[in-house]
């Protein structure tokens, strides 16, 4: 970011993960990737952001706008920065909209501010933007080839909007009688309170969605079963969402309430009608709950000093609820535990990708401590960066031994070993490693007399900074074996590995 503002933090939260990718929602879900035209590409380079474009009304519809659009883009790339991608979230102005519908009833406010919203996109269309997955913001390619601009306007995604609440009374709610604010949400997902006059309608129209969103979790159930085995009840549609096109299931899903979610999938989830059914964000309450734990995730790593360890128990068993493992083997269970989505994720967590990046790290750092090994001062000089971690009277014998200088830089051949072996790279798997190879003259033996093993684990760890790790733009082969590895949410959590091998504390790009 060039200057921070609002818009672009709303930008940045919207479009992109912590890491700085394009959520991969807008790229695979079957409903949130939209057209399907956008992708990794986003990953990476400058982009362009429009924050506002404002044409009074006596200048519309005469070219002005479109002049604008192309002047300003054209500006950008001629400044030295040649953004790759122009974004812009189209929007009403809100003194507009106060001013063309004041005094309108709630359909008629509502009507006026969809044609306006329509009108807007219709504009940036025109000029050749196109949304970005099913996010509120469209994008423009520099590139002409871009899948994007194969788009037709009319085959542009639209996201589903909400229709107005005509409950809604107007200038201010209506509170029913004896009905006071209830707070709403429980355990690590607690919400704000409700307004009291929603939860009144709601009670009277979804009495189990009511139920779900006010009633602890045993209680819930209670509720659920009683008001099933009511005669009077037996017609009633479990599927009943509200405005958000929510059913019961996603709110007791996003209220974390185990108890409730498996009593609804065990006993009104008939040909999986709830669990199947898509918010008007198009996520089934399945996939709401996995959104909130990957948003949740950056906070579970700062409140454990930036290791993240694992999902709540509760979480794990809501996981397990809605995948239908009654006895999960201890993989599957741990597989939860750490968010893994490929499937594969060694030990729970160490996902193929990770994986081939920690091995890719071992042997660049054989190979850099390798060079130059018989010139003592020069390798000195070369690897200070690496044997910081060894201890100064060790770092001046390295100067002046060769033997100490080759036991060094095997550890890290045999780290890469033991990762081979698909074992987790700690202190104990990696002596044995190096204890067991035949190795002659002995120089890891030689080291280890005088040194550790966590010397050399030390600095693999310190200095295995993602950016320092290949990526696919940075591999000159396209049919590397990283592009054919299944992405999964752990493939970056190195604090996570540094930890459980016996390095907490870790912060990747930290300078000494």
């Amino acid at each position: 970011m060039s200057q921070g503002s609002q818009e672009l933090s709303d930008l940045a939260f919207e479009l992109f993960d912590h890491r700085a990718h394009l959520k991969r929602e807008f790229i695979s879900h079957a409903i949130r990737k939209g057209t399907g035209a956008w992708g990794k590409e986003l990953d990476r380079g400058e982009f362009l952001l429009i924050e506002r474009l404002i044409i009074g009304p006596a200048w519309r519809r005469k070219g002005v706008g479109k002049g604008i659009v192309s002047d300003i883009i054209d500006k950008a790339r001629q400044s030295g920065r040649d953004p790759e991608f122009s974004l812009v979230r189209p929007n009403c102005l809100a003194s507009e909209v106060e001013r063309v519908t004041k005094g309108k009833t709630i359909s008629e406010r509502h009507e006026i501010k969809t044609r306006m919203r329509e009108e807007i996109i219709a504009f940036w269309r025109y000029q050749g933007f196109r949304r970005i997955g099913a996010s509120e913001l469209f994008g423009l390619a520099a590139d002409p080839n871009h899948p994007a601009a194969a788009t037709p306007s009319a085959a542009d995604f639209d996201l589903r909007y909400l229709e107005p609440d005509l409950n809604e009374v107007s200038p201010g709610p209506v509170v029913p009688p004896g009905v006071k604010d209830i707070p709403v949400g429980s355990g690590i997902f607690d919400s704000s309170q409700k307004r009291p006059w929603l939860l009144a309608l709601l009670k009277e129209h979804l009495p189990p969605n009511y139920a779900a969103m006010t009633l602890p979790d045993n209680e819930c159930v209670q509720f659920f079963t009683k008001f099933k085995a009511d005669v009077t009840n037996k017609s009633y549609d479990w599927n009943k969402s509200d405005r958000y096109s929510e059913n019961v299931l996603h709110i007791a899903a996003g209220l974390l309430k185990v108890k409730s979610i498996h009593w609804l999938l065990q006993n009104v989830n008939v040909g999986m009608v709830l669990s199947s059914h898509p918010n008007v964000e198009g996520y089934t309450p399945q996939e709401k709950f996995e959104r909130k734990l990957d948003l949740l995730r950056p906070e579970l790593r700062q409140d454990q000093d930036r290791e993240f360890s694992g999902y709540h128990i509760d979480a794990i068993r809501c996981l397990l609820t809605f995948q239908g493992l009654n006895n999960p083997s201890e993989i599957q269970f741990r597989r939860l535990r750490f968010g893994c989505t490929c499937g594969s994720c060694l030990h729970g967590f160490v996902s193929p990708r990770m994986e081939f990046k920690l091995l890719y790290h071992a042997q660049m750092l054989h190979d850099l401590t390798s060079e130059d090994i018989e010139n003592g001062p020069v390798w000195h000089g070369d690897n200070e960066f690496y044997t910081g971690f060894v201890p100064e009277d060790l770092r001046r014998r390295l100067r002046n031994n060769i033997s100490l200088r080759q036991g060094f830089s095997n550890l890290f051949f045999h780290i890469a070993e033991v990762l081979r072996e698909r074992m987790l790279p700690n202190a104990f798997n990696v002596s044995r490693q190096a204890i067991s190879t035949y190795e002659w003259p002995p120089h890891t033996e030689n080291y280890l007399q005088l040194g550790q093993v966590e010397n050399a684990l030390q600095a693999f760890f310190r200095h295995l900074g993602d950016d320092e790790l290949p990526d696919e733009e940075d591999l000159e082969d396209p049919g590397s074996e990283l592009f054919s590895l299944p992405e999964c949410r752990n493939d970056y959590e190195f604090e996570l590995v540094a930890s459980a091998c016996g390095f907490p504390g870790i912060v990747w790009g930290a300078s000494e």
